[in-house]
């Protein structure tokens, strides 16, 4: 599998999802991620995808994992935001702040059962990874 990068931006407890544009590779609301371009670090990779996906500046952090999805294996990094500078192009249709529990439920309506499974990982290691106790939140 190609490699990709992608993070998870949480802002005072929110966290920042993307609808990409016509349901693409089958996700409702995912977060930014995307291969590197040639010579790019994955660090760098992840702050390009989420200015391009979502219009935010932003400083990677800690690493969360390596998690498979449907063709790549993505990195997933922590990341603080920054400015909100461009508005997303065309890949996303919508972006929105969500709670921990408003995130969960909004990554439940992604189609694809193998991004939808992979992203609920995504989301609860970033939870863990941020200090935030996914046993305190209420799920639905």
């Amino acid at each position: 599998m190609k490699q990709a990068a992608g993070v998870v931006l949480i802002d005072n407890g929110m966290i920042l999802l993307r609808k990409p544009t016509g349901g693409f590779g089958g996700y409702l609301w995912t977060f930014s991620k995307g291969r590197p371009d040639e010579g790019e670090t994955l660090q760098q990779a992840a702050e390009r995808e989420t200015l391009e996906e979502t219009g935010y500046e932003c400083t990677v952090g800690a690493k969360i994992g390596d998690f498979p999805g449907t063709t790549t294996v993505t990195t997933f990094f922590l990341a603080t935001a920054g400015s909100k500078v461009a508005e997303p192009h065309y890949e996303t249709e919508a972006i929105q702040w969500f709670d921990p529990a408003e995130a969960r439920k909004a990554i439940m309506t992604t189609p694809d059962p193998t991004g939808r499974a992979r992203d609920l990982d995504v989301l609860s290691a970033a939870l863990e990874a941020a200090g935030l106790e996914e046993k305190d939140l209420e799920w639905e």
